[in-house]
């Protein structure tokens, strides 16, 4: 009877268990049923919901941007030509996924410059950047940086670098031959070396000297005598200046020939010369203020004034003298007198006398004083002068 019991029991808790498994099932097929009607009704698909142990990832798709290679950004020259250009093409790829743009920006020197392609590069395209250098004053090393500058986002600035040594493949020391403070009516030399730091060896000749009477001398120099100017070959040049061209100034040029085993084709340079003969002749303008104004102001009529200059010869053989004096008014007074306790000075006295009439030379009106001495040269001198006599009992005009 108990055992009975027991087994009615459990066939009822087997039976319940049964009917809420069915229920469940039935509910289920009757939501599935109704979501998909709703869904047919309104055209919008259900996505099914995620099963456990799914991650919902989201895909982003990569930006298309340039990326600037450079293979080499530095390049050495060497030895570059002084005053000749050099340049160098620097290659620049696009390895990105959208065109690469270039554009020129700052450069360490004058000296430098560069060209940039204004067309885009492609993806996986290459283009080339032309860095140039010239320079026109300095000798020795050097080293110069250009920048480009470029859309990528990851690199927009680009440094191109160039260096190397300026050499002369000719040159001249000094750049110009300058004959000055010459004795007049001596001859005058002076030198000039022509020098290469580029050529090992070179001959030189001269094919023309522009100033008639003028003499050179070439004699080859040994490269220890040059060592200084880092050449590795050179001729040293007298120039010779007769007597005859010494008591003025003057000028000329000294045209050369080159050829040298290193050179395709001869090459031509030009020596400029010019010089100026000391004058013999000197006039110390301490009273004159460093100038040529002989400023007098005013002056009662009847009184005397006068500029005392000191003039100085060298060189002379003979006494000095006048050989011609022009005063406006002609009323001035001009006198050269030696002084006896001083050999080859003078004083040269510019008085207004005191029986000058009234005149009136000032400023817009000036008169003057010129002065020609009679040494060979013909030396002269002009002086602005300013001045007026007038009544002591009026004075100058209103």
């Amino acid at each position: 009877m108990l055992v009975m019991r027991r087994l009615l029991i459990v066939l009822g808790i087997a039976i319940l268990a049964l009917s809420a498994g069915v229920g469940f099932v039935l509910s289920a097929w009757r939501a599935r049923t109704s979501t998909a009607a709703s869904a047919s009704e309104t055209g919008v698909p259900i996505a099914a919901a995620p099963r456990s142990g799914d991650r919902e990832t989201e895909t982003k798709l990569p930006v298309a941007a340039p990326k600037v290679v450079v293979a080499e950004s530095e390049h050495d020259f060497g030895a570059v030509d002084f005053n000749t250009e050099a340049f160098h093409q620097f290659v620049i790829r696009n390895e990105g996924t959208a065109p690469l743009q270039l554009q020129l920006g700052k450069s360490t020197c004058r000296c430098t410059t560069g060209d940039v392609p204004k067309e885009p590069i492609p993806p996986g395209g290459e283009t080339l950047v032309t860095i140039r250098f010239l320079e026109e004053r300095h000798h020795g090393p050097f080293r110069q940086y250009a920048e480009i500058v470029t859309n990528d986002p990851n690199r927009n600035r680009v440094t191109l670098t160039i260096s190397g040594v300026v050499k002369a493949r000719l040159a001249v020391d000094p750049e110009s031959l300058q004959f000055s403070q010459i004795t007049p009516g001596l001859p005058a030399a002076r030198s000039v070396t022509v020098y290469s730091q580029l050529w090992p060896e070179f001959w030189l000749e001269i094919e023309q000297i522009t100033l008639e009477g003028v003499e050179c001398r070439v004699t080859p120099v040994a490269a220890e005598a040059i060592r200084h100017l880092d050449a590795l070959s050179g001729y040293r040049i007298d120039v010779l200046v007769p007597a005859s061209l010494t008591h003025a100034a003057f000028q000329g040029e000294i045209h050369l020939r080159l050829v040298s085993p290193s050179a395709k084709e001869p090459q031509t340079l030009v020596i400029p010369f010019a010089g100026s003969a000391a004058s013999r002749i000197e006039i110390d303008s301490a009273y004159l203020g460093g100038g040529r104004l002989l400023n007098f102001g005013r002056i009662p009529q009847g009184k005397r004034v006068a500029a005392e200059l000191m003039v100085r010869t060298r060189d002379l053989q003979r006494p000095l003298g006048l050989k011609e004096v022009v005063c406006d008014p002609p009323h001035l007074r001009v006198a050269l007198e030696p002084q006896a306790d001083s050999p080859n000075h003078y004083r040269l006295t510019i008085e207004i006398p005191a029986d000058s009439p009234r005149f009136v030379r000032l400023r817009g009106n000036s008169g003057k004083v010129k002065v020609v001495f009679d040494d060979p040269a013909e030396t002269s001198f002009e002086f602005m002068v300013w001045a007026a006599v007038v009544d002591p009992e009026i004075g100058l005009p209103r």
